[in-house]
């Protein structure tokens, strides 16, 4: 019965070492004027669906962390109100990743980065990753190819299989309908119609929302978390003894 129970006790161990108890979401878009979309103060762009689509990746949070990464940002400038305007929803902008700056955030927006990460950033960005944080990245048309650039290399850096292709696809103000809105995901929901203009196409992952000629332009995964150094280390620590008295019992 001891032996029984040990052996569990080593299988629950390695199941919590290496199956993830959280999943990071990443979100990428081809288009950052999506953001000019939500806001009610351009009447001639301005599209619910939009508002609903960034309702719907908010997917309950109450903190939101807007980086600004490129001087007087239009994007994150739009972003922030909108969340702001939700009333139970806190978001700050933030110009450095930090662990004061990040604090309890559950969703970090990146909207066209025009300086790259730093290594420090980057650390922050893949501890907050593994503890099953959500981050949306917009990148947008060929106009924003060092963004798109940085959007890629940071997406490299957290392990992530999606990345911008940098281009300029349906050039103008267009909006998606139909089969161009793809169901069967929460970011979709309720969301009958979605404008957008000037992107570019987004590459791994699964789709949201399609160009005229089918091409992903928002597409989402799900990262599966990496054990911390110290559940690595006392597992390690822990596994021999463990076996040692399996072997005794028997």
């Amino acid at each position: 019965m001891v032996q029984r129970l040990l052996k569990i006790m080593l299988l629950v161990a390695a199941c919590g070492l290496f199956i993830a108890n959280a999943h990071a979401t990443i979100i990428v878009s081809g288009d950052a004027s999506i953001t000019r979309m939500i806001s009610t103060t351009i009447p001639q762009i301005y599209n619910q669906g939009d508002q609903q689509f960034f309702e719907n990746i908010v997917n309950g949070s109450t903190d939101i962390a807007v980086v600004n990464k490129y001087g007087t940002n239009l994007f994150a400038g739009d972003i922030n109100t909108f969340y702001q305007s939700l009333g139970n929803v806190n978001s700050t902008l933030i110009s450095t990743i930090t662990e004061t700056s990040l604090g309890n955030a559950d969703m970090l927006i990146i909207p066209v980065p025009e300086d790259a990460f730093s290594n420090e950033e980057m650390v922050l960005m893949n501890s907050y990753i593994n503890g099953g944080g959500a981050v949306f990245f917009l990148g947008d048309c060929s106009n924003f190819s060092s963004n798109n650039a940085i959007i890629n290399q940071t997406l490299l850096g957290i392990g992530s299989t999606l990345s911008i292709i940098d281009d300029t696809l349906d050039r103008g103000l267009y909006t998606a309908k139909g089969n161009q809105i793809v169901g069967g995901s929460n970011y979709t929901n309720n969301i009958q119609s979605f404008n957008y203009a000037f992107v570019s196409g987004v590459s791994g992952g699964n789709p949201l929302f399609l160009t005229t000629n089918g091409t992903p332009f928002i597409s989402y995964e799900q990262l599966r978390s990496v054990p911390e150094p110290s559940m690595a280390m006392l597992f390690l620590i822990s596994m021999p003894a463990l076996l040692l008295t399996v072997r005794k019992k028997r």
